[in-house]
């Protein structure tokens, strides 16, 4: 539907070391801005994915995202949705209000990160948006450990 969208959380340590997600993560992470989301016809959005094989649970009013799952697959999408404050992107839905303090300090970030153009890089098969300034959003997204690939406790990746 051509609306620009972004790597986000883990997948841009995935881009930034594999370029493909990470060996050990099951899903892709992805922004987009609110306003540009609220600019199409949510049933052409739906519509589109229905016939492409691609479920989705809408998880807009709650986490202010989406969960996509191709039918069959073993990878999945979370494409979160973000508003801008005067300046700063702000998760959408009702958690980052009712948890202020978690989502301030860990879910928001300058707008000018992902002004447009955005620079692409490779992920995967194909090239997709990735924020400016390289890890510049992780500084903000895990401001006490943003240097760090955390894996998971059962990962023997090296």
């Amino acid at each position: 539907m051509e609306l620009p969208h972004w790597l986000m959380y883990g997948s841009i340590y995935g881009a930034m070391r594999y370029d493909a997600p990470l060996p050990w993560d099951n899903d892709v992470d992805m922004g987009m801005r609110r306003e540009d989301f609220d600019s199409i016809d949510f049933m052409e959005f739906s519509a589109k994915f229905k016939a492409a094989g691609i479920e989705f649970r809408n998880g807009l009013a709650q986490a202010g995202k989406f969960h996509f799952t191709k039918i069959g697959g073993k990878l999945e999408v979370d494409l979160f949705l973000f508003r801008d404050y005067g300046g700063v992107l702000w998760r959408t839905g009702i958690e980052p209000w009712l948890l202020y303090v978690h989502y301030r300090r860990h879910h928001t970030f300058p707008t000018w990160l992902v002004k447009l153009p955005l620079p692409k890089t490779k992920f995967g098969s194909f090239e997709i948006g990735l924020p400016r300034g390289e890890f510049e959003i992780l500084k903000h997204l895990y401001p006490d450990d943003w240097w760090k690939v955390v894996k998971p406790q059962a990962c023997h990746d090296t």
